[in-house]
């Protein structure tokens, strides 16, 4: 009521959030607006006028004359003040004992006077008289359920007075895009030639109806411009980034894996004829240092985020980077169990009889690890690829987002579950290796060095 409306604005000018042009307020229209504010008269410095300078309402509207049948309903509808048809209705009406508010009496002034929610309860009775014809039409007898005529309703669809009439089946309610809605506008108007004193009047600035917004005229606000307030100032959001200094580390590891693991292949390569490389099988020894290239060049693709380039560039880096921390460890984990199953083959003969093993017999198992890895991330990519997404994490007191991460997000954790029980099995089969091979001299196997790099 307009008698609860005025003490809002009134607290909301003494809290500096209305009358100062700042704030642009909208209310429902409930018609405390235009019982506080039409026919009265204010002074300039009245913070009641000055907080109600362009108050906005929103509100639902029976219909307009440019929409539906509203100017044929209203023609008809005034047809209806005359003694024959009130009587007629008159009869209609439910009789109580004693009179009271419930009591309705039919005069002209029902059909002279026509409200704005007038054609909206017209229409509600004609929908829920066709919804029952309809009903009883399907269960073909003259008496239905409450839930029939309710299913009924929600088929029902006609123009009427306030425009078409369509039901959501899923709400039950009024389809937004049939119904009408309203935006208004209260102005200040002078009072004759007294430019002290000043009333109200409320403009229509624009309708909704049939998906569309129309506008009628100019808004007006609080400080009178037609220029609308600034939005709520926005929180600093905390994204999350990678950041300069973290990037800068991981990419200067990167760097010296890689660098080591290219020195460590060409030194072997240089002394592949010296007893101590050809000792611990050369072949495999460059398969490891490959392993921790490709391990080094993963983390290269990982130190990107949105801060630096774009989600399309990430979706792509996202994938090629799981293939390159799991090729990598695969490779360089095989290769070390590849080794020392070989040593363990030589070493770990009961008869101490003599025993050739090649390196093609001790690289099926690794051939297999590889292929295995290699049809999984295949799959994985061509059929449910990882994406970069990035959520909010964190809301400040307005529900507005100050905090967010970006990652990559795996839609179907299969191939990750896949990944995971593959590499970790090369990882634990390495350590068996390794742990049968403890006894082997430090020449031909050195699988307290391996156990260590692994638990690094």
């Amino acid at each position: 009521s307009g008698e609860e409306f005025e003490p809002l604005l009134l607290e909301a000018y003494d809290q500096g959030i209305a009358g100062n042009g700042d704030y642009a307020w909208m209310v429902s229209n409930f018609g405390a607006p235009q019982k506080l504010l039409l026919g009265q008269n204010f002074t300039e410095e009245s913070p009641l006028r000055k907080a109600s300078v362009g108050l906005i309402t929103f509100s639902v509207r029976g219909s307009l004359p440019e929409i539906g049948r509203y100017e044929e309903f209203v023609e008809s509808w005034k047809e209806l003040a005359n003694p024959i048809d009130t009587d007629y209705l008159q009869t209609k009406v439910p009789q109580y004992d004693t009179k009271d508010d419930r009591q309705v009496v039919f005069d002209n002034s029902v059909f002279e006077d026509i409200s704005l929610f007038t054609p909206l309860v017209y229409d509600t009775t004609i929908a829920l008289g066709l919804a029952a014809c309809r009903a009883a039409s399907n269960a073909n007898h003259t008496s239905f359920t409450g839930e029939e005529q309710y299913q009924a309703l929600l088929q029902t669809s006609f123009e009427g007075a306030s425009g078409v009439v369509s039901l959501d089946p899923q709400t039950g309610s009024r389809e937004a895009s049939s119904a009408l809605f309203v935006l208004s506008n209260f102005v200040p108007a002078e009072v004759g030639r007294n430019r002290t004193v000043s009333s109200f009047q409320e403009n229509q600035v624009a309708y909704y109806y049939n998906g569309t917004w129309i506008e009628e005229r100019t808004m007006t606000f609080n400080d009178g411009t037609n220029i609308a307030p600034k939005s709520l100032p926005e929180d600093p959001i905390d994204y999350n980034y990678i950041g300069t200094g973290l990037r800068v580390a991981g990419l200067v590891m990167a760097g010296i894996i890689i660098l080591l693991s290219l020195s460590f292949s060409i030194w072997t390569f240089a002394h592949r004829k010296s007893r101590v490389v050809r000792a611990s099988q050369g072949i495999f020894l460059h398969l490891i240092c490959f392993g921790t290239f490709l391990l080094g060049t993963s983390l290269i693709v990982e130190s990107f985020d949105d801060e630096i380039v774009s989600s399309s560039f990430l979706n792509v880096s996202c994938m090629l980077s799981i293939w390159l921390a799991s090729l990598g460890w695969c490779c360089a984990f095989c290769a070390l169990f590849t080794k020392v199953m070989r040593v363990n083959k030589i070493f770990q003969n009961p008869r101490f009889s003599r025993v050739q093993v090649t390196v093609c017999d001790v690289m099926k198992p690794m051939a297999f690890m590889m292929t295995a890895n290699i049809i999984i991330l295949s799959l994985w990519t061509a059929l449910d690829p990882m994406v970069w997404n990035r959520v909010t994490t964190g809301y400040n007191e307005l529900e507005m987002a100050n905090e967010s991460e970006g990652n990559c997000t795996a839609p179907n954790m299969i191939f990750v579950i896949l990944l995971i029980v593959l590499d970790f099995g090369v990882l634990t089969f390495a350590v068996f290796q390794s742990y049968r091979a403890r006894q082997v001299a430090v020449e031909f196997s050195e699988s307290a060095y391996i156990a260590g790099a692994m638990g690094m």
